[in-house]
């Protein structure tokens, strides 16, 4: 399933502070299928999200130095997977500042690892399109480069025939919806 389905093929990234032991969070993930990796405070994190080329990350306000819109811009310049900012109590101003700055949801640090890998299911559901149509689409592990014409499955370059990529293209442009056969033909 492209959408993000299941299966072990899903990855995260999961950074939090010092003072939270990561360990429910990457249970909880682990326990969903995803392959985890933890990183902490200080972390190169655009160049960590970049080289594991993660489904999700789930990042520690606090694990971000107290600049929590800088880092969710430094990550994004070089990563578009799913980003789960978690933040210090409920300071409603946090959340918008984190979800203005690049994160695709944004909780309060308490919330149960259990939330945590229910919301991560449900992002990874909705297939992540480029905007404008020009750049890299994706669906869940599957990402397809129009410009370049390269496909990857979980960072992995996948050798595709023309027919093949052009068919992938026109189902991810049109995420959940049927495609008639008729502008199957017309796109090959």
């Amino acid at each position: 399933m492209l959408a993000g389905g299941g299966g072990a093929s899903r990855s995260a990234l999961v950074v939090l502070s010092v003072r939270v032991d990561p360990g429910p969070v990457v249970d909880a993930l682990a326990a969903d299928g995803f392959t985890v990796e933890t990183a902490g405070r200080g972390a190169d994190l655009p160049a960590r999200a970049h080289t594991l080329m993660p489904s999700l990350i789930v990042l520690d306000l606090d694990a971000t130095d107290g600049d929590a819109p800088a880092a969710c811009r430094a990550i994004r310049q070089r990563w578009e997977g799913y980003l789960i900012l978690l933040t210090p109590g409920g300071n409603g101003a946090d959340r918008v500042m984190a979800l203005d700055a690049g994160a695709d949801d944004c909780v309060p640090s308490s919330t149960s690892p259990r939330e945590i890998a229910a919301r991560a299911r449900a992002m990874l559901r909705r297939p992540r399109l480029a905007a404008g149509g020009a750049g890299p689409l994706w669906a869940g592990h599957v990402t397809l480069d129009p410009v370049s014409r390269t496909v990857q499955v979980d960072g992995e370059h996948i050798r595709l025939t023309r027919i093949e990529f052009e068919i992938l293209h026109l189902l991810l442009e049109r995420p959940h919806r049927v495609v008639e056969r008729r502008r199957l033909v017309e796109r090959v």
